[in-house]
């Protein structure tokens, strides 16, 4: 059975993590992220879009300890609901494992997200055995619901011309979507497919699991990169594949049955309000109290502008206490590739 949503097991000492960053804009809000999120057990790694410049980001950061940064060979450029955002968090991912062979929990954030609580408090509760990430429902390929009915078809979404965010005419996505519907998927994969949160805190053991199982079966990876938003779609299908599918965060509340709070909720290792369109509302002041109530390690999404009174008001919630100002001085702000490489046995560096 899954996980009941909660502050899970908080036992004394704060497990060491790896977290894990995309970013494509905001870079000051980016350094100002890193900031909050340092400290002795925890490794970060930032993933830039590779259409965006990396000079101010890396200005933003100022050199601050504990922050890889990935190589350009390492960049995607990534567009929405592409699969070229799956391929940007493999690269975090693969990344990470071999530059923080510690690290016991692996949280996936983007530069748009905050941390609603004190990193060691965090830290604390990833230290229990509960896979945070949330998944939503189990897809019929057969079903009648928007993404049982639209994964039977390829998505164009890949290509600029044809994808919303990118495409210089409403015609061309309108036509992308009707020319991607008149070809359909020659099969299925093996692999079960669920949907839920792009934005997850998964242990190491669900991680080794997720890139053996794509290391042993490339072709049900390579299945998602003709599907719509298939980040919402791998590590949901793929933890569920796992011997952690009995271990993943479940909300108590059945969304079957009650609608989507207004105030916002719970999703895994996020906090997140939906207004009812295809993102997530910006959180401002007059969310604190339910991000507090929430116990969600993270908040999803952020703005510098129009969340700054709630960012001040986390960080002087938060704190820093001695150990949070203690950084290791054998680390720094550097490139992935000054880090030593380890073996990955049976494990593909794509």
């Amino acid at each position: 059975m899954l996980m009941t949503a909660g502050n899970g097991d908080e036992p004394g000492s704060p497990v060491r993590m790896a977290v894990l960053i995309m970013a494509h804009a905001h870079p000051e809000q980016v350094g100002r992220l890193v900031e909050r999120l340092s400290a002795p057990f925890v490794d970060i790694y930032l993933h830039i879009d590779r259409r965006t410049e990396s000079g101010p980001f890396l200005s933003a950061l100022g050199g601050r300890p504990g922050c890889t940064v990935l190589p350009d060979r390492d960049r995607v450029g990534v567009l929405w609901g592409g699969f070229s955002v799956v391929q940007a968090i493999l690269n975090l991912v693969r990344t990470a494992r071999r530059g923080s062979p510690a690290a016991e929990r692996f949280c996936l954030l983007s530069g748009a997200d905050y941390p609603a609580r004190p990193i060691h408090a965090i830290a604390r509760e990833m230290a229990g055995d509960v896979e945070y990430i949330d998944v939503e429902q189990k897809l019929d390929p057969k079903g009648s619901r928007f993404c049982d009915t639209t994964i039977q078809h390829h998505h164009l979404g890949n290509f600029r011309l044809f994808n919303p965010r990118t495409s210089p005419s409403g015609h061309l996505v309108t036509w992308g979507a009707m020319l991607g519907g008149m070809l359909p998927r020659l099969r299925q994969p093996a692999t079960d497919l669920y949907r839920g949160s792009c934005w997850w805190a998964l242990t190491r053991t669900a991680i080794d699991e997720i890139l053996a199982l794509i290391a042993r079966q490339p072709g049900e990876l390579a299945w998602f990169r003709k599907a719509v938003v298939p980040d919402e779609l791998v590590f949901p299908s793929f933890v569920m594949a796992t011997s952690r599918r009995d271990r993943v965060w479940r909300d108590p509340v059945d969304r079957g049955v009650l609608s989507e709070p207004d105030e916002g909720r719970r999703l895994g290792s996020h906090f997140i309000r939906w207004g009812g369109g295809i993102s997530p509302e910006i959180l401002t002041e007059r969310d604190h109290d339910a991000i507090l109530a929430s116990g969600a390690p993270f908040i999803r999404k952020v703005d510098p502008a129009a969340s700054r009174a709630l960012l001040d008001a986390l960080d002087a919630a938060a704190g820093r206490g001695p150990a949070d100002a203690i950084l290791s001085e054998s680390q720094g702000c550097r490139p992935a590739s000054s880090r030593a490489r380890q073996a990955e046995p049976g494990i593909h560096n794509r």
